[in-house]
């Protein structure tokens, strides 16, 4: 696992799932797709590409596509 974060984030998203199953007259579907949902959410806002400035792989300009040209 790279990122500690995201894989926390999905191992706390999966919780309420399996926790409503266990205990359906404790957890509600709603309020378990509602925790669910936020641990997602948090998952993702902590998610890092792995090949963007700041991760593994520097910025290279030579990495674009070619610009097409001009036509009048």
């Amino acid at each position: 696992m790279k990122s500690w974060k995201t894989g926390l984030a999905g191992i706390l998203a999966i919780m309420p799932i399996i926790l409503h199953a266990v205990f359906p007259n404790v957890i509600t579907s709603e309020v378990a797709t509602t925790i669910t949902s936020l641990f997602v959410g948090l998952g993702l806002i902590a998610a890092k590409d792995s090949n963007v400035t700041g991760g593994t792989k520097s910025f290279d300009s030579s990495d674009r596509p070619p610009t097409p040209p001009n036509k009048p």
